[in-house]
């Protein structure tokens, strides 16, 4: 999935890589009770001066202040640095502090005092996963289930590792336990889905995305998401409207409107499309995309002088653009303007000289093929 999507005869539309990135990681970190409220267990390695700094900790957390946080959590530890507690706030105040090798540390302190502490390791995999350790974060998340194994985060969390390895099965596993015991999370819907299409099954992952914004019927992505899988699986008119609902819940995305475009020219409604493609050229108009996209639209109805002009502008955007070049040269070559579009055609040939092989996308370039300039292109390249 993604990169270019044939669009016909003529021109080639390109389109925004057709699935959003699954939700982020969850903050997940289950920072200790504050002093007073700790399990009665945690209450004989305190003292009450560990407990005054503890609670000193936590009140410059609430008032946004991690640094003072981080100093206070550590006079706690060095009041009492058997605490696996003590250890655990230093290390979640260390993360919300932007130190996540210092947490990765204090999160490994705090489990040679109890490696029974599933949120200790449920944390750790968290801050491993967002230094890009993602095996080891793996490890964690597995270390946290041996402990508690119906913890719906944290099943979630190794379904977000393993999908930043690109493990799909894994990944889909994952979320479908978090799945069986959170079914009204959308976030997990979302991401399993996700996981599904990554893997291949387009049709669970739309079923999955339906999930997810029936759930969440205001969260644009899933829609978006849906609607892209359904214009996958061809089934335009499904699409249309799953665009359509991820405009009703943000009609400022640029990206979604390029997409509608999409799926209304491969419905056959042209005009649609156009006004959908420039729709997200007056959200973001250096959208080389959409640009290019409304060139085909252009082009599929034959008005060549405005597909050419669009695919210009879509040229100056990104003149390194291979297709935006074969596109308008294709356009210019229908129109009977043979010299520009051969122009075009070699500029194409010399950014990428595999193009040749793309050339029977193009209804005009088979124009060009007897063309002098080109032909010296081709015999020389």
């Amino acid at each position: 999935m993604g990169g270019d999507r044939e669009s016909g005869g003529s021109g080639v539309t390109t389109e925004v890589p057709p699935r959003r990135r699954p939700a982020s990681l969850p903050s997940g970190r289950e920072t200790i009770a504050p002093a007073g409220n700790r399990p009665k267990t945690e209450e004989k390695t305190q003292t009450e001066g560990t407990r005054d700094w503890s609670g000193i900790g936590h009140g410059r957390l609430a008032e946004g202040e991690s640094e003072a946080a981080v100093e206070a959590f550590r006079r706690a530890v060095s009041l009492a640095p058997e605490s696996a507690a003590a250890w655990c706030e230093l290390a979640g105040a260390l993360e919300i502090s932007e130190n996540p090798k210092f947490a990765v540390a204090a999160y490994r302190e705090a489990l040679k005092l109890e490696s029974g502490m599933s949120e200790a390791r449920n944390n750790l995999g968290n801050v491993y996963a967002r230094l890009g350790r993602l095996d080891e974060a793996v490890e964690c998340y597995r270390g946290a289930l041996g402990v508690s194994p119906e913890r719906a985060e944290v099943w979630f969390n190794l379904g977000n590792a393993f999908g930043g390895m690109a493990r799909w099965d894994k990944a889909a596993g994952a979320y479908a336990r978090a799945a069986e015991l959170a079914p009204d999370d959308h976030r997990v819907a979302y991401n399993l889905a996700y996981a599904d299409a990554g893997g291949g099954d387009l049709d669970r992952a739309a079923e999955g995305y339906r999930k997810a914004a029936r759930l969440a019927p205001d969260d644009y992505e899933a829609w978006y998401n849906l609607g892209n899988t359904y214009l996958d699986l061809g089934r335009h008119d499904e699409s249309v409207d799953a665009y359509r609902r991820a405009i009703e819940a943000n009609p400022s995305d640029h990206e979604v409107w390029n997409n509608l475009g999409n799926a209304l020219m491969e419905s056959g409604l042209l005009e649609d499309a156009v006004d959908a493609y420039r729709q997200a050229l007056t959200l973001h108009a250096d959208y080389d995309i959409a640009w290019n996209n409304l060139g085909t639209a252009y082009e599929k109805n034959d008005d060549l002088e405005r597909a050419a002009e669009a695919y210009g502008h879509a040229i100056r955007i990104t003149p390194d653009g291979v297709t935006f070049h074969l596109n308008r040269a294709s356009a210019l070559a229908r129109a009977e303007r043979a010299d520009e579009a051969a122009e075009h055609m070699v500029i194409a040939l010399g950014l990428a000289p595999d193009a040749r092989n793309l050339l029977p996308c193009f209804d005009g370039l088979a124009l060009l093929l007897e063309h002098p300039t080109v032909r010296e292109r081709l015999r020389t390249s």
